[in-house]
């Protein structure tokens, strides 16, 4: 591998890994953007407007 594509993984999961210890909850919560059967109702995606 080049020392680009290394450089750019290392500061690709450093940053990963700064969002993930900054974030107050272990996850985030966010309705899910395709129920697929789940029996969920269509409201809760990320572009119902609410």
């Amino acid at each position: 591998m080049s020392r680009g594509v290394v450089l750019f993984w290392s500061i690709m999961i450093a940053l990963m890994a700064l969002d993930y210890a900054s974030a107050p909850e272990p996850y985030r919560v966010e309705p899910a953007a395709f129920a697929l059967g789940s029996g969920d109702m269509p409201a809760g995606g990320h572009c119902s407007g609410r």
